[in-house]
Parts: C-alpha cells; sequence; structure tokens
C-alpha cells in the first residue's frame, strides 16, 4: 500500500479479497477522488493469459457502458516492474461507489444484493449471468433473476 499506479492512484488497505485478486481503495491524486483498484492474483494471470477472470469483467463494464448504477473504469493494463518490466497482473481501477459487498453481506447476511441492474431483453441478462458464473464459478440460478426487472441477483 502507498505505491503510486501509472503515475495517478495511490494504492490504499485492502477492501475484499475475491476468487481472482484483491480489491483495495485508492485515491486518485489529481482530482482526489475515492478509487476501487482490482489487481488480478498472479496465478490468475498465469493461469488465464489470454481469457482472464479481470479481463472478462472490464469487457462487461465496456459492453454495459454507460449504465447507471455501475462504476466508471478510470484505467486498465499491467502492473509493471522497474525498468518498465511488465509483471503481467492485470489491473482495473474504477470508480469507488460504495462499502464492499463482503462489509455488506457481514452486516445484512438476509439481504438480497444485486449487483447487476440493466434493461435488456431477457435472453441477454441470462446470458450476462451465465457469463458472470463462468468467471467466478458460481452458478447464478435462473430464480435469482428477476426477469421483471431485468438484474441478477446474487
Amino acid at each position: 500500500t502507498g505505491a503510486l499506479l501509472h503515475g495517478r492512484w495511490r494504492v490504499g488497505k485492502a477492501l475484499g479479497r475475491g476468487g481472482f485478486g484483491v480489491t483495495y481503495r485508492g485515491l486518485d491524486v489529481e482530482t482526489r477522488a475515492p478509487v476501487a483498484i482490482k489487481v488480478e492474483h498472479p496465478e490468475t494471470s498465469r493461469k488465464h493469459r489470454h481469457n482472464s477472470p479481470l479481463k472478462n469483467e472490464i469487457n462487461m463494464y465496456a459492453a454495459l457502458r454507460p449504465c447507471a448504477g455501475l462504476p466508471r473504469v478510470e484505467w486498465t493494463g499491467s502492473l509493471r516492474a522497474p525498468g518498465d518490466k511488465p509483471v503481467g497482473l492485470r489491473v482495473m481501477v474504477m470508480e469507488l461507489l460504495g462499502p464492499s459487498l463482503e462489509r455488506i453481506r457481514e452486516r445484512h447476511p438476509a439481504y438480497r444484493i444485486v449487483l447487476l441492474h440493466v434493461t435488456a431483453p431477457e435472453d441477454v441478462v441470462y446470458q450476462r449471468a451465465d457469463s458472470r458464473a463462468a468467471v467466478t464459478g458460481r452458478k447464478v440460478p435462473k430464480e435469482s433473476i428477476d426477469s421483471n426487472a431485468k438484474s441478477s441477483a446474487y
């Protein structure tokens, strides 16, 4: 923590750890805005060189942009070592919207958390839920998708 990423974002404390990486709280040193910085685990980067879960998430945000309620992606790239040598770890810097999902689940274990709220044809919503399941390794039950609101809940 404390490192400056890409000359612009200061890395802070870890907000959460997931199956494919760690999310840190960060600060945009130019605008003073808080950001979330997702860094892929080294083993995930090695295992998924061309189609990583973080790259899939980046593509998902790009496909859904602009969509209310989704964070704005500020920058994507790879970590580099001194001398500008690529380390191979993918990184995404995005707008920090609120508390982490882990914290929300800890405080409210019975809540049904909606991660994605999109307006799209029903088959597209199911396809996106299946894609997310492929990335996270967790199947999304069809009954957890509210087809009226076109939102997928986990």
